[in-house]
């Protein structure tokens, strides 16, 4: 059965149910056709699960589901007629609207309207029986129970294609190409890929096939797409095409020789794309064919299949069973795809990761469901949320459909000023229309069951006007429409919007009455770069507002559905009018509150309670001096950032009662000074994270500040260049996990009152360029019991670390760098010693003279080390300290004031990636070197070397060799002692002259050396 066509008409039909549920005043004199209808839409779901269930394929039923379809949608729009209707009339009689205002809306009796609304429903339910008698009388049931899969259509595959966001599938490629570039004794592995219809087999397929090792180990690489049509004759056709060659006939012993001749002493890699054949005879035909024409060892074919049987014809014995995606991977390639790798809104988070779960682990699904979702507002997630991802196992096709097709599409995009105009009777199909281009749209009106339409770059300043008989419009989105100077006032008769768009209307010069309109939840203003403020009207007129009671008194609300307001890119703004209007709510559910590069911008509502407020947004307001003083939103506000505000000075007093803040931003306030605290108010118990960057005059954090925030996790200051000292309560903070400090030039001191609890759950320390400051507090590193990773760089007065460094057995990364008066590094005896290190790192510490040997012995653990750029660093630890480094793989080592350092790497036997970095007057490389034979990697650089000795060939493990910058550099070992290097898969030469000479890149001398090597460049260029 066409799952589109049924996911849409179920997600219809629960949609219709839950609205014929509901009560309205107007149903009385058709209420008793009104439960008929929900009897039938009830009945005919039944029917259509069980349909969806056994997967119908029968021509006669889809063309059910298609009169089924039209039905239900018919009915929507009934329901949705009265549900509007209700609505107007609410508003109409609750307000008592001026005749002005009144002017708007069409009159109808109640009677007349009840007559109306029950002729209609009476026909729906008059077709939907016919329909539910046809389900009958065809015998549907019988049908549906007999019915079997069919087979689905595939489109053909090719290697080439850019894949979509390849997210999940690292270590299944890892094992692939590992395991097809190993030694292989077969002259043919056959290798199956097994998983449903959209899991990836194709896009792994392809990774495997382009990765740059499998270029590397096969000769000839083959990509054939095999599909329903399992002809051995065809297949080796098709190999032969692959291969750009030519037999003098089509026969099939003209194409095996043709191919015998080609591949004949070659190792082959052979992708078999979507393969169905269960025959083991026609199996077995082809697999002998192909090792008749490559009898070699190490040819692989990758087999990708949906089918196990299939899979266990091709290897009995070995298949790789591909599993489903995560769901946090469905959710990056779904935001890597709608977003396209930028940040994702906190309030997409928790709709895109349900979408995401819907995806069942398909990348498939997930990709559709990314690319569906681009650009939408949080109110699309939402409607898309509850229909998903339809028929997601078993289908990697997309429905495509005719632009004539309209009453089966019902959703159109016009992209040519050139296209048809539309029908009066197809227009009345339309749900969905989005025009662009410069698309006319005279005749609009007749659109009259729209729920969406988006007017990009279209001539509509005539169409406009007709825009409020669009009674069942949820969204509307009217962008980069330069003819506009005013939206219409029949705007407020859309008692359904929901979702309103206004973006880059660059002649617009006033923004619409919107306040009165009860459901309107997400609304953007962008780009209007003629509007100079937003007056009263924006909140709608006295008497055209919402109203609520409580406690007896009539409450005037504004805006009562708002969810979402984004005001940005409006570079003349300079105003917003206060609602002034007594007993007036506004914005009583606005949850999203963001207002970006209004530059002009004086001022931001601050008599509105927004109680509701989750997340504020205030960016590149320049001329912005104060902020809101954010009453009665501290049991809400989750979020805040307030960013480029140049005038601003202060933050607002109440900062200190958003108790239920998570996350706090303040960034580019250049002229900010203070952050207010009064005290016994302050409860910041929620925040888990705070930011305070390039805010230069900004000389102190309140001690009172920290102390209230005993939920914090992450802190990060930067580029305050004021700021001389942190709050002394810093080790009040025990739930603090991450704390950056950098580009602070004057702070001079981190202090750390004893007594305190400690940070006790920190595990990443960075302090970058404070060039003042001369320490780190000794009892604050001794109270970071969970540290993993401690980074300190380009600190100029940093004369030594604490002598408690030893105490870190969390420690698995340490990081030392440009800090040139660096002298030691302190370590006690007796502490228990860096035995989860991982990765040591020291360089460009210029004074440092040596390395506490204790400390190294105890890093039991270590995998890589860097010691580099130490100029007067005399001596390493001794080979006492060295033997204990089993788990050491790779070093980087060299630029000391001495070379005989280096001759320590010769007793690290575990290393496998070694850079050896030297001076110009070293004239030698260690002998100790040759002594690592499961060295795989070697980089030498700045070398004053003339040769490379021919003990280089001893390190038989060898795979890449790199030269880089060694100037005098005139020989590579000899040819037999390059010959030893069996593995060399890479040579790199960068900055070595005197190994080239004018004619070519590398000398004719040295170019027979290098034959057996598959990669060699120089100075960036490919040479083989």
């Amino acid at each position: 059965m066409d799952s589109v066509i049924s996911a849409t008409i179920e997600f219809t039909l629960e949609k219709l149910l839950a609205i014929a549920a509901e009560e309205f005043n107007l149903v009385r004199g058709f209420k008793q056709d009104l439960d008929n209808l929900t009897d039938s839409l009830r009945s005919i779901k039944a029917v259509l699960k069980d349909a969806d269930r056994h997967q119908v394929n029968d021509e006669t039923v889809k063309l059910w589901l298609k009169k089924l379809e039209d039905v239900a949608y018919d009915a929507d729009d009934v329901l949705d007629e009265i549900k509007y209707e209700n609505l107007r009339r609410t508003v109409q009689i609750r307000n008592q609207m001026k005749p002005k205002v009144c002017l708007y809306f069409p009159f109808y009796t109640p009677l007349a309207f009840r007559w109306k609304m029950a002729h209609k429903i009476n026909n729906i339910n008059v077709k939907l029986k016919r329909i539910n008698d046809e389900a009958v009388s065809r015998g549907f049931e019988r049908r549906v129970a007999e019915s079997a899969p069919s087979r689905p259509q595939v489109k053909e595959t090719d290697a080439i294609t850019a894949d979509p966001v390849f997210v999940g599938r690292q270590n299944d490629e890892s094992k692939f190409v590992e395991q097809i570039t190993g030694e292989i004794n077969d002259v043919f592995s056959v290798l199956p890929i097994v998983g449903m219809g959209g899991i990836g087999k194709t896009t792994l397929a392809r990774c495997i096939f382009n990765h740059p090792r499998t270029k590397t180990h096969f000769n000839e690489r083959i990509w054939v797409c095999v599909s329903e049509n399992f002809d051995v004759l065809t297949i080796l056709k098709s190999i032969r095409d692959s291969l750009k060659e030519t037999s003098h006939g089509d026969r099939r012993q003209d194409v095996m020789d043709t191919l015998q001749k080609k591949l004949k002493d070659k190792r082959c890699l052979l992708v078999l794309d979507d393969l169905w054949n269960e025959k083991q005879g026609e199996w077995d035909d082809l697999k002998n064919a192909l090792m008749g024409v490559s009898p070699n060892k190490g040819n692989v074919i990758i087999v990708t299949t949906r089918n196990k049987n299939v899979a266990s014809i091709v290897n009995p014995h070995n298949w790789y069973d591909l599993e489903k995606l995560s769901e946090d991977d469905c959710w990056s390639i779904i935001k890597a795809k709608a977003f396209e790798g930028g940040d994702v809104p906190e309030h997409f988070q928790t709709i895109g990761k349900a979408i995401a779960q819907q995806c069942r682990g398909s990348p498939l699904a997930a990709n559709m469901m990314g690319a569906v979702l681009t650009g939408k507002e949080i109110d699309d997630w939402e409607s898309i949320q509850k229909i998903g991802p339809s028929n997601v196992e078993g289908d990697e096709n997309s429905v495509d459909h005719t632009r004539d097709d309209i009453p089966q599409v019902r959703h159109l995009t016009i992209l040519e000023e050139s296209a048809p105009e539309i029908t009066k009777e197809k227009a009345s199909y339309l749900r969905t229309l989005v025009t662009k281009s410069n698309v006319p749209c005279k005749n609009l009106p007749d659109f009259k069951h729209l729920r969406t339409l988006v007017l990009c770059d279209t001539k509509i300043e005539d169409c406009l006007t007709s825009i409020g008989n669009l009674i069942h419009l949820r969204c509307l989105d009217v962008s980069n429409n330069y003819s506009i100077r005013t939206l219409p006032g029949s705007l407020c008769k859309l008692y359904n919007l929901q979702t309103l768009n206004i973006i880059r209307c660059k002649n617009c010069e006033k923004i619409p009455m919107l306040g009165h309109l009860p459901l309107l939840k997400y609304l953007k203003l962008e780009g209007l770069t003629k509007v100079t403020s937003i007056e009263l009207s924006f909140y709608g007129a006295s008497d055209s507002s919402s109203t609520s009671r409580n406690d007896g008194q009539e409450t005037r609300v504004s805006f009562p559905s708002l969810k979402s307001l984004i005001i940005q890119e409006m570079p003349n703004l300079t105003e917003w009018a206060e609602a002034q209007m007594s007993g007036v709510q506004v914005f009583p559910c606005l949850e999203i509150l963001e207002i970006q590069n209004c530059c002009k911008l004086t001022n931001i509502i601050s008599r509105s309670n927004l109680t509701s407020l989750v997340r504020l947004k205030i960016f590149g307001c320049k001329n912005l001096a104060s902020i809101p003083q954010l009453r009665g939103c501290g049991a809400s506000l989750k979020w805040m950032q307030i960013s480029y505000c140049d005038e601003l000075e202060k933050l607002p007093d109440g900062l200190g009662s958003l108790e239920s803040l998570e996350t706090l931003r303040i960034n580019d306030c250049k002229n900010l000074q203070l952050i207010p605290y009064p005290s016994g108010q302050i409860d910041l118990s929620s925040l888990r994270s705070l930011a305070i960057d390039y805010c230069k005059r900004l000389r102190n954090l309140p001690s009172e500040m920290l102390v209230s925030c005993t939920s914090l996790q992450s802190l990060e200051i930067s580029n305050c260049d004021e700021l001389r000292e942190l709050p002394n309560d810093l080790g009040s903070l025990g739930s603090l996990e991450t704390l950056n400090i950098s580009n602070c030039e004057n702070l001079e001191s981190i202090p750390y009152r004893s007594g305190q609890k400690g940070l006790s759950s920190l595990r990443s320390l960075k302090i970058f360029h404070c060039k003042r400051l001369p320490n780190l507090p000794r009892e604050m590193l001794e109270s970071c019991t969970s540290l993993q990773s401690l980074e300190i760089s380009n600190c100029d007065e940093l004369r030594g670390l604490p002598n408690d460094l030893g105490s870190l057995g969390s420690l698995e990364t340490l990081n030392i760098s440009n800090c040139e008066n660096l002298e030691s590094i302190p370590y006690r005896s007796g502490q228990k010693g860096l035995s989860s290190l991982r990765s040591l790192k020291i360089f460009h510490c210029k004074m440092l003279s040596n390395l506490p040997s204790e400390m190294l012995e105890s890093c039991r653990s270590l995998q890589s080390l860097e010691v580099c750029d130490c100029e007067n660093l005399t001596s390493f630890p001794k080979l006492s300290g060295m033997v204990w480094l089993n788990s050491l793989r790779e070093l980087r080592i060299g630029n000391f004031s001495n070379s005989d350092t280096l001759e320590v790497i010769g007793h690290i036997k575990s290393v496998q990636i070694l850079s050896l970095y030297g001076r110009a007057d070293w004239v030698s490389l260690p002998c100790q070197l040759q002594n690592l034979t499961s060295l795989k990697k070697l980089w030498i650089i700045k070398f004053g070397i003339e040769e490379l000795p021919d003990w280089l060939g001893n390190l038989s493990s060898l795979e890449e060799l790199q030269l880089h910058v060694c100037k005098k550099l005139r020989h590579l070992p000899s040819k037999e002692a390059m010959q030893r290097l069996t593995k060399l898969k890479e040579l790199g030469i960068l900055y070595c002259p005197m190994l080239d000479d004018q004619q070519s890149l590398l000398k004719k001398s040295e170019l027979p050396k290098i034959s057996h090597i598959p990669q060699t460049w120089i100075d960036r260029e490919i040479i083989r």
